[in-house]
């Protein structure tokens, strides 16, 4: 019975209000896999049907920013890093190792943090999804893979 609790409270996750929205705009243009080092399942969450697949570090046998996570994404998508476009919220975990497996790094900067100074600048940054899904649903601009 303990196991089933935590089970279900792990999974109690609330997107932020644009999230669901703007990964079905995503998901109509793009292969969407999510990568997580923690231990929720996105398919009993409120985001089931937004990715097209979902990796755990548990289930890959490594954790962001081993480059096994996002190699595993690529894998399973058919793509090289090279055609791949990594959003994360973390400079250290999502978009430096992305960038370092020569993948496009976007950084999801909801609360206007600085950059780490020693570090080389994302490629992308965005305020929320919303702002990543116009950008890429832009017709004047080119988009990245």
């Amino acid at each position: 019975a303990g196991a089933r609790h935590f089970r279900a409270a792990r999974n109690r996750v609330t997107p932020y209000p644009e999230v669901r929205e703007a990964l079905g705009l995503l998901r109509q243009k793009y292969l969407l896999v999510s990568l997580t080092n923690g231990n929720a399942q996105i398919e009993h969450t409120p985001l089931a049907g937004c990715f097209h697949h979902s990796l755990s570090a548990e289930a890959v046998g490594a954790a962001k920013p081993d480059p096994a996570m996002f190699l595993a994404a690529c894998d399973w998508a058919g793509v090289a890093p090279q055609q791949t476009l990594h959003v994360g919220d973390d400079p250290l975990r999502d978009v430096v190792p992305a960038r370092e497996l020569g993948m496009i790094g976007a950084w999801l900067n909801r609360n206007a943090a600085i950059w780490p100074a020693d570090l080389a600048a994302p490629e992308l940054q965005f305020s929320d999804l919303a702002a990543l899904a116009a950008a890429l649903h832009s017709p004047s601009e080119e988009t990245p893979p």
